[in-house]
């Protein structure tokens, strides 16, 4: 995923093609390729009246999926760049108000040179061996900042979102 941006809306940027990602479907290898977007709906559950989500999506086979406050991330392989996804929490007062975003992705294709395939085993990749860019930091929540920096042994000690990126960055580098 590259460029990604939400406005509340609209989530919008690349999806970069990737081969061999076996922990999205172990069985049908028709659906270990393709383009994947990542979801973390963590900060949804900070309402303590939000016990679970049910997220629906206009592509792919599994149309419905519920999450929880132990399970909040979602990956779904995009097939059309205009899937519409909906989130309807659901709490303590039963159903509450659903969210719809609205994806304007651009797909990359798969290479057609064996050679110059974007092959990536996102079960292989750990966050210590992506080098984060301050953009990237910026598209995340300041918990999932600070869940990332404890795991490399980085110490955070600021509250503001741009006080932790910075003091994120300075430490990677």
């Amino acid at each position: 995923m590259d460029n990604m941006e939400f406005d509340g809306i609209t989530l919008s940027g690349n999806l970069k093609y990737v081969t061999g990602y076996t922990e999205f479907n172990g069985s049908d290898t028709e659906e270990q390729e393709g383009n994947y977007l990542a979801l973390d709906f963590a900060d949804s559950f900070t309402d303590e009246k939000v016990t679970s989500i049910e997220i629906s999506h206009t592509g792919g086979n599994q149309k419905k999926v519920t999450l929880t406050s132990g399970d909040s991330y979602l990956v779904l392989r995009v097939v059309d760049p205009d899937d519409v996804i909906t989130a309807t929490p659901t709490g303590t007062d039963g159903e509450l108000q659903p969210r719809t975003i609205y994806l304007a992705v651009t797909l990359e294709e798969k290479a057609e040179d064996e050679n110059s395939l974007s092959t990536m085993s996102l079960s292989e990749q750990t966050t210590d061996d992506i080098v984060y860019t301050q953009e990237m930091l910026e598209n995340m929540t300041v918990s999932k900042i600070k869940e990332i920096a404890e795991e490399r042994g980085y110490k955070i000690t600021k509250i503001l979102k741009a006080d932790v990126i910075s003091e994120f960055l300075s430490q990677q580098n």
